[in-house]
């Protein structure tokens, strides 16, 4: 919880797409890389609060051709509601860092309205979820982003799941 990056991702070589434009490492589930397809469409679209981030080889020394990271700008304020036990499976403070973490039921997922930024299309909710040594931020999209992601084919393999605002 809480680590800061500190320089470019690294990686052995430019990943084969195969028709997806978005992937996440499976110890980072918080970060998302892009193909430069995915790149262009969406520095293209009017949507806001994100930007990008070359990836380099192992090295460090070169970019690596067809893959950024999305760095997303803002974060939500405090908003997870925590009223319904049917929505939080669990609440567990991390033995490290003492941050508070939520491991979600799977029945979705209710968040205050007024946690947003009103500015941005893509923003991080401030609360950590997972269980054990596990944990990442919840990746909040406005509509505009998702139909524009699915306007263009971006989203195989995506999941969308709809967050309740109260």
């Amino acid at each position: 919880c809480g680590a800061k990056q500190i320089g470019n991702f690294r990686v052995r070589k430019s990943p084969v797409w195969n028709g997806k434009s978005f992937l996440m490492l499976n110890w980072e589930n918080d970060i998302l890389f892009l193909s430069d397809n995915a790149k262009n469409i969406l520095c293209a679209s009017e949507l806001s609060g994100f930007g990008f981030r070359e990836v380099d080889n192992t090295k460090g020394t070169e970019k690596i051709a067809d893959i950024s990271q999305l760095i997303i700008e803002k974060f939500t304020e405090p908003g997870l509601l925590t009223d319904n036990n049917e929505q939080i499976r669990e609440t567990n403070v991390c033995a490290f860092c003492g941050a508070i973490k939520y491991a979600l039921s799977g029945r979705g997922i209710s968040y205050q309205r007024s946690a947003f930024p009103n500015d941005a299309d893509v923003v991080y909710c401030s609360e950590y979820f997972g269980v054990g040594h596990s944990a990442s931020r919840l990746l909040f999209v406005s509509h505009r982003f998702r139909d524009t992601v699915s306007r263009n084919n971006l989203d195989s393999q995506l999941v969308f799941e709809p967050v309740t605002l109260i």
